[in-house]
């Protein structure tokens, strides 16, 4: 398993097509998003797109971005778009993808990371601690969660 950044990915049609996939609505939203190359316009400067693969299949992807749904907050960074393939669940591909999004913002010196969902005890075994619940750009509402990042531990 290797993890490549989108925005330098040679064949980034081939990672785009299969982000498209995904047949889940965040999925299509960043394929558009990066079909129409308005995923910075959206998310903030400098949007890192994270594909965990096996050789030419797409296993999972997420974003790390400035900003999420949960706007205007000062709160960043985001990791986002938190996919795993249905045939590649069950292996902790996910944590794969957030430990490697935590890295780079660990070497950025960033001391949190935050997520916004609607799901309740997934990123709980990932180290995330529940912050509070936020409005989103949806007009609804989704939990914030955070991980602190100086010493490499989680909140606590």
């Amino acid at each position: 398993m290797r993890i490549l950044l989108y925005h330098e990915a040679e064949d980034q049609a081939h990672w785009l097509a299969q982000i498209g996939r995904s047949g889940w609505a965040g999925g299509n939203y960043l394929h558009q998003l990066l079909a129409d190359g308005d995923l910075a316009a959206v998310r903030g400067p400098e949007p890192r797109v994270l594909l965990l693969c096996e050789g030419e299949a797409l296993c999972g992807f997420c974003t790390l971005t400035e900003t999420d749904d949960i706007q205007p907050t000062e709160l960043h960074p985001w990791i986002g778009f938190v996919f795993v393939f249905p045939e590649w669940r069950g292996r902790r591909l996910g944590g794969q993808l957030l430990t490697h999004a935590e890295a780079i913002c660990r070497r950025e010196g960033r001391e949190a990371v935050y997520i916004a969902t609607g799901h309740e005890g997934l990123y709980e075994r990932y180290g995330y601690s529940f912050l509070c619940e936020a409005p989103c750009l949806s007009g609804g509402m989704e939990r914030v969660y955070r991980k602190l990042l100086r010493g490499g531990g989680a909140d606590a």
